[in-house]
């Protein structure tokens, strides 16, 4: 049984889960009773976005063993996936309650923190996993990227270059790297990084969406959409419901006006079919994206040192 468990954590190290999902369920099979088991096969089935198996799994390990942090953080990646931000943190304190030197723990609740808009919140938890491990390089990228967030772009840079130059086939960094270029106008070096990336991940999302934002920063009508769904997400999503709220009642404002003060019905409409253009550009804006990706992805793959 032993050999078959080191197994199991020997595949989902190694990043192949749907075959660590089998091995752990002969572990299990043989033993239903391992805490430590089911919360492996939680985290390969969470790999594998199979949210109600994970939530499942990792509910069972917590009967098992109440303390099992491993559990716990696969519920609160659960909870962050359906969208319940609040539980998602609470879990990773309740994680670090429990054993406070959990460099994952911090690592994923700055990352947390720094998707809600509280970057000053990230920043201080990703500094406290770096004083426990200087040399992480997670947690040193997860602190370029509140930097990076905060618009401290030279510091952002500076670590990012820093860490391809440490590791050149580190993903995270080149993607990173090509999202500053990007920002700083300098969309064909953005480009090489985003490639850079994908010859050494070819599934990569960030990579994925850095090569569409940086396809679509050179499209005219494209290039205005792609702006606005980057600002709407730099915001963070607490500030997003509150401009889509403000948008909503701006809009409801405006119409009142037109009325009160008799506009023109094709005045009204012309507004309307505004307000309408943005939403749905916005939308528009993903379906392009993933046109330019697959497009440039088509190219790519042709090349002979992919």
């Amino acid at each position: 049984m032993w050999a078959a468990y080191d197994r199991a954590e020997s595949l989902a190290r190694r990043g192949h889960h749907g075959a660590a999902i089998e091995a752990w369920r002969d572990v299990l099979t043989e033993d239903p009773m391992i805490a430590n088991a089911h919360a492996g096969l939680a985290s390969s089935l969470f790999e594998e976005r199979r949210l109600v198996g994970a939530r499942a799994e990792a509910s069972r390990a917590l009967e098992l063993d109440a303390q099992n942090t491993q559990a716990l953080v696969v519920l609160s990646l659960c909870d962050f996936f359906e969208n319940r931000r609040k539980q998602a943190i609470a879990r990773l304190d309740e994680v670090l309650a429990i054993d406070p030197l959990n460099i994952e723990a911090l690592q994923i609740k700055s990352q947390y923190l720094r998707d809600a808009g509280n970057w000053q919140g990230a920043e201080e938890t990703i500094t406290e996993a770096l004083r426990l491990w200087p040399g992480n390089r997670a947690s040193q990228l997860e602190l370029a990227r509140v930097a990076h967030s905060r618009g401290r772009l030279d510091e952002a840079e500076a670590k990012a270059r820093e860490l391809v130059a440490q590791d050149p086939h580190h993903v995270g960094a080149l993607v990173l790297l090509g999202e500053i270029r990007r920002d700083r106008g300098d969309v064909d070096e953005a480009w090489h990084l985003a490639m850079s990336a994908l010859s050494i991940d070819a599934n990569n999302v960030e990579a994925l969406d850095l090569l569409g934002g940086v396809k679509l920063s050179r499209n005219l009508v494209g290039g205005i959409y792609w702006h606005i769904a980057r600002f709407l997400r730099r915001l963070g999503n607490r500030w997003i419901m509150w401009f889509a709220w403000g948008l909503w009642l701006g809009y409801m404002m405006v119409l009142s006006t037109m009325a009160h003060f008799e506009a023109s019905e094709l005045v009204q409409w012309l507004f309307i079919a505004a307000y309408l253009a943005f939403g749905l550009g916005i939308y528009a804006n993903r379906l392009l994206v993933e046109r330019i990706v697959r497009k440039e992805l088509t190219k790519f793959r042709m090349r002979s040192d992919y």
